[in-house]
């Protein structure tokens, strides 16, 4: 879960429920690995040809990031925030999620405003590639995560 602009072990997530003591309590449980600063990297891939995507899970929703080429202003790109251990991703896969659309809001105006990445449900994607005439790029998870957001 990315962090947005603060550090979640200084109560960045607080606001959305996941204030310094829960984050411990993660932890514990082995849920969430102990560096509340994890990372994964993200590398821009130039494509010629269409509009390309990057997938991304986010509170039991499909979510494709875009970036059009004249917003690029950086190859790699990093998110900062808190990582699932591998029991932790498991888990989530068989339990229902609570939706936090206010963190949701909060991640796409932090992507936008942040690195220009427009993120999208999956099932709004088809507007945006018949409306669309510009040469974009690919967001791929470039060197793997530091744990599983």
């Amino acid at each position: 879960m990315p962090s947005l602009y603060g550090n979640a072990a200084e109560n960045s997530l607080r606001d959305f429920g996941l204030g310094f003591g829960k984050l411990n309590r993660l932890n514990e449980y082995g849920l969430i690995i102990s560096d509340y600063n994890s990372y994964f990297q993200y590398q821009i891939i130039e494509d010629n040809e269409k509009i390309s995507m990057a997938e991304l899970h986010h509170q039991d929703v499909c979510w494709d990031w875009t970036i059009e080429q004249e917003n690029v202003t950086r190859k790699i790109i990093e998110l900062h925030g808190v990582a699932m251990t591998v029991a932790g991703t498991e888990l989530s896969k068989v339990v229902s999620q609570e939706v936090t659309k206010e963190y949701t809001d909060a991640l796409r105006k932090y992507l936008l405003h942040k690195f220009r990445i427009n993120m999208r449900r999956s099932e709004d994607i088809d507007t945006v590639l018949s409306s669309s005439q510009t040469r974009a790029y690919n967001i791929v998870n470039d060197t793997g995560p530091r744990g599983s957001y």
